[in-house]
């Protein structure tokens, strides 16, 4: 910028007038990329605190949608803000999508989080007798009788992911 204050040639004060604009289109850029992770992380922590505060059974379902809704932008620019990004918390530092969920049917607000399910169904599962362990099906009846309707593939599915076997591998 000084360069082109100082210069008498029109044309190299042309060429050093385009790259000033493009230096302040790139900080304008990189500040508006700061505003708007900053607005993404403070509506995840406002909508998450309890997870913040009790810990990761309390999670609730969000959607990228249900961001950008409430910050008037795009659900792209959610996604692409918060991709790579990762929130500290007590439990330790978590990325940032996992705060993102789909929200199953159920629950005591009227929908919950596979986190939640999944923190009853290890209950379950831990307290079970070992010489009669719960099937699949006996697993979705007492979730449904939770207020949790969820399928028995689902429930097979997530007890899969968390490292428990099946019944028969339960039993002692």
């Amino acid at each position: 910028k000084e360069l082109m204050d100082t210069t008498e040639d029109a044309e190299v004060k042309d060429y050093l007038l385009d790259k000033v604009r493009q230096a302040k289109w790139v900080v304008q850029s990189i500040d508006q990329r700061r505003s708007t992770l900053l607005r993404c992380a403070e509506c995840i922590l406002n909508t998450q605190e309890a997870f913040f505060r009790k810990g990761p059974a309390y999670l609730r379902p969000m959607t990228l949608a249900d961001v950008a809704q409430t910050l008037g932008i795009h659900e792209s620019t959610v996604s692409r803000a918060i991709r790579g990004k990762w929130l500290q918390s007590p439990g330790g530092i978590v990325p940032m999508s996992k705060f993102f969920s789909r929200r199953l049917p159920g629950g005591q607000d009227g929908e919950h989080s596979p986190e939640e399910v999944k923190g009853l169904l290890r209950r379950l599962v831990m307290e079970e007798d070992p010489t009669h362990p719960l099937t699949h099906q006996r697993l979705c009846d007492l979730l449904a009788n939770a207020g949790y309707l969820v399928a028995r593939r689902t429930v097979a599915k997530y007890r899969s992911e968390m490292g428990f076997p099946s019944a028969t591998g339960r039993k002692r």
